[in-house]
C-alpha cells in the first residue's frame, strides 16, 4: 500500500512513473483488473498505526466502520457525523466517479486520492459539512496523486468543505499532473489555484568504502604508461586481484582499491605491470557500497553518510564523514569518484528506528537530492492557511448587492466569523475568519520616578499583524495616580462589531538606578563597589552568574540604601563571573509590601583568583 509523506519530499517517489508508459483510462468504479490495488483506507499512522479498509480488492476482507459506509454499486463512501480528527481517508484506483457523500457534520485529518494510471478523482456531495486538518497536524489537508491520470476535486449539492493547512501553508495540493488536466477543481472556492513546474527528486549518492581494521603490506607494482600510479597484485593458482594504491592525505594512509578481479592464472608482466622494490602498508575495505545516500546535518551543514553495523544481531547505523579519494577507473574503463566512510568524531550511532526516521522533521538530518523538471507536467496548489469549497452556483443572480454580518466576534483567544450574503437571493457567498487578537503592547513598560504621571500608549494587532483602531475597535483605561513608585495596570477593552473581550497589561514606575564603579577579584570572591543611590530607595539587589545571559543566577538583597559595596564569597576560583545590580523601594499596597526595582545596571565581568 502507498504511504502519504510530507509534500516537500514525496516528489522523488511519486514521480517515478513519469518515465514509464501508462495507459490512462476513463475509469468508472474501482479498478477490478488483474493487477488492481484499489482500496479505501481510513487510518491513523500515529502510535497505534490503525488501518480500516472499508473497501479493498484481493483476499483481504473489508471492515465495517461506524459512520463511514462504502457502496460499490454507486462507488460512494457515505460519512454520517464522522468526527474523527485523527483519522485520514486514503483512496487508491477508485476511478473518476468516486464520491464522498456528507451527512451531518464530519471531520478528518486528511484526504489523499491516488490515480495510478486508472482514475484518481473525487466528488464530495450531500448536504453535510466536512472539515479537514482543523488541528493542522498534516502539511496538506487534501492531496491528489494522479500518477498519469486526471484528478478532479468536485463539490456538489449543498456540501460544504473546509480544508486547513499545516506548516507549509498549502491546504490543497495536486502532485505532478499533465498540463492538459490542470483545471482540477470543480467548485466555488475562496482561493485561486496556483501552478508550478513539476519536478522529480534524484537523491545524491556516493560510492563509498569502509576501511579494514588493520592494514596489509603490499609489494608495489608500476604499470607501463602510468608513471603516477602505484598498484598491488595478489595472485593465486586460479584467481587474481589488482589494487590501485591511493594515498589519502587527510587520513595519512594508503588505501588499496580493488579495480580488477579474475578467475584465472595471471602474469602481471604480460599485462604491462612490473614490480618495484617498494613495499606499502595499505588498508583494504571491510565494506563497500556503490551508492550511499548523502545527508546534510542541519546544525552544522556538513555532509555525512550512515554505515550499517550489525553486532550480536543488533542493527545500528554509524555516522561517517565522507573523505574523498578521487576518481578511480576500473578494468572496464568506467570512472567514478570514490570516498572513504570515516566514523565521525561526534560518535553518533543511530538505532534502526532512528535511521528509518532520518530526513523527517526533528531528526536533525536532511537527505540531499537534485531536483529535475518533468516536461509537460505541473504541480497545482492552493496557498494559504485554509480553503473553503462549495458547489458551483447555477442561479442567475449576479449577487450585485451584498451584506456582511458578524456571526461571532473575535477575542484574545478565539477567531471570529464574518459571513457575506447576497441581499437579493440570500445565498451565502463566503464565510471568512476574523483573526483573533494576539499582540498587545505598551509603548513603554518601565519609567524612572520623576513625580510626573505616566501614560504609555497601547498597540493592538491581530494574528495577521493588522493594527486595530483605538476608539473604533478598542478603548483603554488606566489605573489612577501613576505618579508614585509602583506597578500600574492598563486594561484594553475590545469593542465594535467585530471584537469583544478585555486584557490587562502592567507597567511600573521605578526608583532611579545606579551603576557599578568596580568589581575587584579575590580568591574565590569578588568585591563589588557601586554609586550610592539614596533618594527614593530602600536598598539594592545584586545578581551574579557564570553565564553572560544570567542563567542559573544568584542574587543578594542589601536592605540599606547607604551601602556602597558588598563582598560576594564562596565562588569558584579562576572563573569568570558577571555581576549587575539595581535599586529597589518597598511599596505597601493592600497591606502587602512589594519591592519595586529599577532597571539593571550594565553587567561587569570579573575573573576570580
Amino acid at each position: 500500500m502507498k504511504h502519504f509523506k510530507k509534500v516537500s519530499l514525496m516528489l522523488a517517489v511519486l514521480c517515478m512513473w513519469v518515465g514509464c508508459v501508462m495507459t490512462v483510462q476513463a475509469a468508472n468504479g474501482p479498478n477490478t483488473g488483474e493487477y488492481s490495488a484499489a482500496y479505501i483506507n481510513i487510518y491513523n499512522r500515529g502510535g497505534t498505526n490503525t488501518n480500516h479498509f472499508v473497501y479493498v480488492t484481493g483476499s483481504q476482507k473489508a471492515e465495517t466502520v461506524k459512520g463511514a459506509v462504502y457502496d460499490k454499486k454507486t462507488n460512494t463512501l457515505t460519512l454520517t457525523n464522522y468526527k474523527h480528527p485523527t483519522m485520514s481517508i486514503e483512496a487508491n484506483e477508485m476511478g473518476d466517479d468516486f464520491k464522498i457523500k456528507l451527512v451531518g457534520d464530519n471531520q478528518i485529518k486528511s484526504l489523499i486520492v491516488w490515480g495510478y494510471g486508472y482514475g484518481g478523482s473525487v466528488e464530495i456531495l450531500g448536504d453535510g459539512t466536512l472539515t479537514i486538518n482543523k488541528n493542522k497536524e498534516k502539511n496538506c489537508g487534501i492531496t491528489m496523486q494522479p500518477e498519469g491520470t486526471k484528478a478532479v476535486l468536485k463539490v456538489s449539492g449543498k456540501a460544504v468543505v473546509d480544508v486547513y493547512a499545516g506548516t507549509d501553508k498549502m491546504p490543497f495540493y495536486v502532485n505532478s499532473i499533465s498540463e492538459k488536466y490542470k483545471n482540477c477543481v470543480d467548485a466555488d472556492t475562496d482561493k485561486t489555484l496556483k501552478t508550478e513546474a513539476a519536478y522529480t527528486d534524484r537523491y545524491i549518492t556516493y560510492p563509498v568504502v569502509w576501511l579494514s581494521d588493520e592494514p596489509s603490506v603490499f609489494e608495489v607494482y608500476m604499470k607501463d604508461g602510468d608513471a603516477n600510479s602505484k598498484y598491488a597484485i595478489d595472485m593465486y593458482d586460479t584467481s587474481y586481484y589488482i589494487y590501485k594504491l591511493i594515498y589519502c592525505k587527510s587520513l595519512n594512509l594508503y588505501y588499496a582499491h580493488e579495480i580488477e578481479h579474475g578467475y584465472s592464472a595471471f602474469n602481471p608482466f604480460n599485462m604491462g605491470y612490473y614490480k618495484t622494490l617498494e613495499e606499502i602498508s595499505a588498508y583494504t575495505y571491510r565494506g563497500k557500497s556503490s551508492g550511499e545516500q548523502e545527508y546534510i546535518e542541519d546544525k552544522t551543514g556538513k555532509k555525512c553518510i550512515f554505515e550499517l553495523d550489525i553486532k550480536n544481531g543488533v542493527i545500528s547505523y554509524v555516522k561517517c564523514d565522507l573523505i574523498s579519494i578521487g576518481s578511480i577507473t576500473d578494468s572496464n574503463g568506467e570512472a567514478a569518484d570514490w570516498y572513504i566512510g570515516q566514523p565521525s568524531s561526534d560518535n553518533v550511532v543511530l538505532t534502526k528506528e532512528e535511521w528509518y526516521n532520518l530526513d523527517k522533521d526533528g531528526s536533525g538530518y536532511t537527505a540531499s537530492y537534485v531536483r529535475e523538471p518533468i516536461k509537460g507536467y505541473v504541480n497545482i496548489y492552493v496557498s494559504g492557511t485554509s480553503y473553503h469549497l462549495t458547489a458551483k452556483k447555477t442561479t442567475g443572480c449576479k449577487h450585485k448587492e451584498q451584506v456582511q454580518s458578524v456571526k461571532k466576534k473575535a477575542t484574545f483567544s478565539a477567531d471570529g466569523k464574518l459571513v457575506t450574503k447576497c441581499k437579493s437571493c440570500g445565498e451565502t457567498l463566503s464565510t471568512k475568519k476574523i483573526n483573533k487578537i494576539s499582540n498587545v503592547k505598551l509603548s513603554k513598560s518601565i519609567y524612572t520616578y520623576d513625580k510626573k504621571a505616566k501614560k504609555p500608549t497601547v498597540t493592538v494587532k491581530d494574528t495577521k499583524g493588522k493594527k486595530l483602531k483605538k476608539g473604533k475597535d478598542y478603548t483603554v483605561t488606566y489605573a489612577k495616580g501613576r505618579k508614585a513608585i509602583g506597578n500600574y495596570k492598563v486594561t484594553i477593552h475590545l469593542k465594535g462589531k467585530k471584537y469583544n473581550g478585555q486584557e490587562s497589561l502592567t507597567f511600573r514606575i521605578a526608583p532611579a538606578g545606579t551603576s557599578i564603579k568596580s568589581a575587584k577579584a579575590g580568591k574565590a570572591k569578588v568585591t563589588v563597589n557601586w554609586k550610592q543611590q539614596t533618594r527614593n530607595t530602600n536598598g539594592y539587589i545584586i545578581q551574579y552568574s557564570a553565564n553572560k545571559s544570567f542563567r542559573n543566577v544568584k542574587q543578594i538583597t542589601i536592605s540599606s540604601n547607604k551601602a556602597k559595596s558588598k563582598q560576594i564569597t564562596k565562588l569558584s576560583t579562576k572563573k569568570q563571573y558577571y555581576v549587575r545590580l539595581c535599586t529597589y523601594k518597598n511599596v505597601k499596597k493592600n497591606g502587602k509590601t512589594t519591592k519595586i526595582c529599577s532597571d539593571w545596571s550594565n553587567a561587569v565581568a570579573v575573573k576570580t583568583k
